[in-house]
């Protein structure tokens, strides 16, 4: 099944700064006067020499950077990047997971901002907390696919903590709408660095019995935030 057309145009954001050295992550931009203005999170992973960082509640900075551009496109000019909201602005009680910018205007020409805050959910006993962030991921998902968009839910698979729920996942993924799913093997690393990753013929099952609801995405044997190039194609750096 064809999902999505596109021509792969190069990288127009690189991490290339101190504030961003380990990875543009997403946000979203706003198009007027002739220019894009791009708010995105520069994702910075701290040295850690005696392993004490989780990476999760210390040991990384996120902090919002923005950009201007004349089309968005690789290779044309950007003008400097500036950080504009350092970690160090955010309440104290959140994660080190702050990201992803939303900016946005209404008819009526007022401003808006949103930033998402991920948390870390194992072992969490805030079931409120867990609940408002589930209900709000699903009802994103369920808008996206509403209005055309082509959604793929990711799931990293944890053995011991969530191969039973790979299926329900999977269900609910096809009712509000996504079009793939992307079964990822975990990465042992930080809080989960004792952890052992699943193995390919659990991974496989796994995608044997979600595909009975959902397609299935199986062209990267791992995500990760450095691959280059089309998945699928032979050119595609780091996908296979």
């Amino acid at each position: 099944m064809l999902h999505i057309l596109w021509d792969y145009v190069g990288a127009p954001l690189l991490p290339d700064e101190p504030f961003d050295c380990h990875g543009v992550y997403s946000g979203s931009a706003l198009a007027e006067d002739g220019r894009i203005r791009v708010l995105y999170t520069g994702n910075v992973k701290l040295p850690d020499a005696d392993g004490t960082y989780d990476y999760v509640n210390t040991g990384r900075r996120a902090d919002t950077v923005y950009v201007e551009s004349v089309d968005g496109l690789a290779g044309r000019e950007f003008s400097q990047k500036r950080v504009v909201l350092a970690s160090e602005d955010y309440p104290e009680d959140l994660t080190c997971h702050v990201r992803d910018p939303k900016v946005w205007r209404d008819d009526d020409g007022r401003y808006h901002s949103a930033g998402h805050l991920y948390r870390a959910v194992g072992g969490s006993a805030d079931a409120g907390a867990m609940a408002a962030f589930l209900s709000a991921q699903q009802e994103g998902v369920a808008k996206a696919a509403e209005a055309g968009l082509t959604v793929k839910i990711n799931t990293v698979v944890i053995p011991g903590f969530n191969t039973g729920e790979i299926e329900e996942i999977a269900c609910w993924a096809a009712r509000a709408g996504a079009a793939v799913m992307n079964l990822m093997p975990l990465i042992p690393q930080a809080g989960f660095r004792d952890n052992e990753p699943p193995s390919r013929a659990l991974l496989e099952a796994l995608r044997a019995r979600a595909r009975v609801h959902i397609p299935q995405f199986t062209h990267c044997r791992q995500c990760r935030a450095d691959a280059v190039g089309v998945p699928g194609e032979m050119n595609c750096i780091g996908c296979l």
